[in-house]
């Protein structure tokens, strides 16, 4: 009969060790991670920007379905307040070939049509194509370290040979206002 009376006061004391047990327990803390070579978390590019290290500046771009990639060292921008002016350009090792994008309004995010003095020269033998089309979108503007990324896609012409530039990007692109 005793062993009646304890068994619901035993199944309690089970059960609220259980309850608190459970209450008490924290759950682990999730880490950054800035080298799992995933883009996750609010990394900008795989383990880079957000809470990780600033992604290196870059411009790359597909020429009539090719690759092409700006040497970093001959990436530049500026941008004009007086003219409103914005100007990006890129170039390989060899200064060839070389992509000018020229926009004028206010530096700010969102999508924007090219200026058609915008170019895409192959190589120092070719005459310099113009933009027919394009457009430059601003995805981020960085204005306490004066770095600017987005995208951009155009065609452009020389008279006789036509190329089109698609899935250009530019990240962290230093600028100076001029």
């Amino acid at each position: 009969m005793t062993q009646k009376k304890f068994l619901p006061g035993i199944l309690i004391l089970i059960f609220s060790f259980f309850v608190f047990y459970s209450c008490s327990k924290k759950e682990k803390p999730v880490f950054e991670t800035c080298s799992d070579k995933i883009k996750n978390q609010n990394e900008i590019n795989i383990d880079c920007g957000g809470v990780c290290k600033p992604c290196p500046e870059s411009m790359t771009a597909k020429i009539n379905g090719s690759a092409w990639e700006a040497d970093t060292a001959k990436i530049n921008a500026s941008y004009s307040s007086v003219g409103t002016k914005f100007l990006l350009s890129g170039n390989t090792t060899a200064f060839y070939p070389q992509i000018s994008l020229v926009y004028l309004g206010d530096l700010s995010l969102g999508s924007h049509d090219l200026n058609h003095s915008s170019s895409f020269t192959l190589n120092i033998s070719s005459m310099t194509s113009f933009v027919t089309s394009g457009t430059l979108n601003i995805s981020e503007i960085d204005t306490r370290n004066f770095l600017v990324s987005g995208s951009f896609s155009f065609t452009s012409s020389d008279g006789t040979t036509s190329y089109t530039i698609t899935d250009g990007a530019f990240l962290n692109v230093s600028y100076k206002l001029n």
